[in-house]
Formats: structure tokens, C-alpha cells, sequence
């Protein structure tokens, strides 16, 4: 393929560092790039080797492309269309480098999801001011992404917070609606007490319902006074609360107020 023609002036608008793999059958043209990409301040990948573009594409993780159209043993048409089909490099930009004039490989190109062309012999202005963009673009891509995952994240965190917060405010409302009851049935087994003064087994059953209303007052107590959540796996998927290590993490300060 025939080599680069350009002016010498330093492209100060790049992207410095950006990682760049030029694929072309041609030498000549490799090197001719990859010097004009380093004196740009970028880092070149070299590959003459089309059968090898694509494990040195997963390899080395670029951040642009530039490849060219029309090689011997696999055209750049077909290499674009593997590089596609991997997620990794569904939105990577690629450049397609071309000598052709066959306009139908060029519009294939595009439409088999290349991102530019520029035809040889380069200019080099021309092939730094559209090797910038498509950094630029690309960046603007990749940092759009991660702002779009963490405001999921974020998102999901309120939406995790705001259930967690209802849940502490039901259990709250929970435990003063049935402690009016248990207030009742522990002054009615106190009653029951008195009249049976014999040990007999009524006795004994008065006093464990005595015992097991203790043991409710003091999971409403630790269910009204809840201000941190603490999960436990239940059944399958299902997560509940877990109330003891949720008292034990709730502000003792607290705990004694209520008191």
C-alpha cells in the first residue's frame, strides 16, 4: 500500500496516551504511522499480520482503531465485523485506511459499523484532527457510561434507604399498637396468679404465658427503639430483618433514652 504525505505540525488538540492499533499489511505504512502517533503523543499497536488483528485487538485493549480496507489474506471489512461482534468493542472507534476508489467496500465499511475513513496517501493534519475526534467522542462515550452506572447505583442505594426507612417506621408503629394488649394479657395473668396460689398446672401455665409476654415486651422494645438495619438471609432469596444484631448496632444513648 502507498505510504504518508503530510505536514510535520504537533496536533496539541490529542488525547495524550491513548492507546492506538494500526493494522495494515503494509510496513511501510505501519511505521509511517505509528511514527507520526508517537510524535502526537500517542502509543501505537503495531500489527501486519490481519489473522493476528484480532487476538492483539483483545490483548491490548485500544483505545481507536485504524485499519486498513483492502489486505491479502483478510480484508479489513471482515476484521471490523469480528471486532463488532464482541461486546468489548461494540463502540471502539475504527478508521478505516483505504487507496481504494471502489466507493461500495467504503460504504460497506460504514455500514458494517466503522466510524470514519481516510484515504491514502495521508495527510496528516487531516488524519490527527479525525483520529481526535473520535478519542474525544469516544471518551465523552466511555465517561457518559460510568456516570449512567453510578447514578443506577445511586439510585438504588435511595431506593434501598428509603425501603429500610419504612421498614424501621412500620416496626416502630407495630410494636406501640401491640403493646397495649400485651400490657393487658400480662396484668390479666397476674390476676390468674393470685387466685391460683397453689403450684398446680394452671399455675404453671399462667406463669409461662407470664414468661412469654416478657419475651414479646422485649422484642417490642428492641422493634420500637430500632434505628439501624441489619439483614439476614431467610428462605431462598428472602432477606428479613434481623432484630438482635439490628439493637445491637442501634446508638446505646438511644436505647437508654427510651428507656
Amino acid at each position: 500500500m502507498t505510504g504518508v504525505s503530510s505536514p510535520e505540525e504537533h496536533h496539541t488538540s490529542l488525547p495524550k496516551g491513548k492507546k492506538i492499533l494500526i493494522i495494515d499489511d503494509s510496513l511501510t505504512v505501519v511505521k509511517s504511522l505509528a511514527k507520526i502517533l508517537r510524535r502526537a503523543k500517542l502509543k501505537p499497536i503495531e500489527c501486519t499480520d490481519a489473522e493476528k488483528a484480532l487476538s492483539l485487538a483483545k490483548e491490548k485493549n485500544p483505545d481507536l482503531i485504524l485499519l486498513d480496507l483492502v489486505m491479502p489474506k483478510m480484508d479489513g471489512l471482515e476484521i471490523l465485523k469480528q471486532l463488532r461482534a464482541l461486546a468489548r468493542f461494540h463502540s471502539v472507534p475504527v478508521v478505516m485506511l483505504t487507496a481504494t476508489k471502489d466507493e461500495e467496500k467504503v460504504i460497506a465499511a460504514l455500514e458494517a459499523g466503522a466510524d470514519d475513513y481516510v484515504t491514502k496517501p495521508f495527510q496528516k493534519a487531516i488524519l490527527l484532527a479525525r483520529i481526535s475526534t473520535h478519542l474525544r467522542s469516544w471518551q465523552l462515550f466511555v465517561d457518559l457510561e460510568k456516570a449512567n452506572r453510578n447514578l443506577l447505583a445511586a439510585q438504588q442505594q435511595e431506593v434501598e434507604a428509603e425501603r429500610w426507612k419504612a421498614a424501621v417506621e412500620m416496626a416502630g408503629a407495630t410494636a406501640h399498637k401491640l403493646n397495649q394488649p400485651l400490657t393487658s394479657i400480662v396484668c390479666y395473668a397476674d390476676l390468674l396468679l393470685k387466685k391460683f396460689s397453689a403450684e398446680n398446672e394452671a399455675r404453671r401455665a399462667i406463669k409461662r404465658i407470664t414468661l412469654e409476654s416478657d419475651r414479646m415486651a422485649t422484642i417490642l422494645r428492641k422493634m420500637a427503639e430500632l434505628t439501624k438495619i441489619h439483614t439476614s438471609q431467610y428462605v431462598g432469596d428472602v432477606t428479613i430483618i434481623d432484630l438482635d444484631r439490628s439493637f445491637e448496632k442501634t446508638d446505646p444513648g438511644i436505647r437508654k433514652k427510651k428507656r
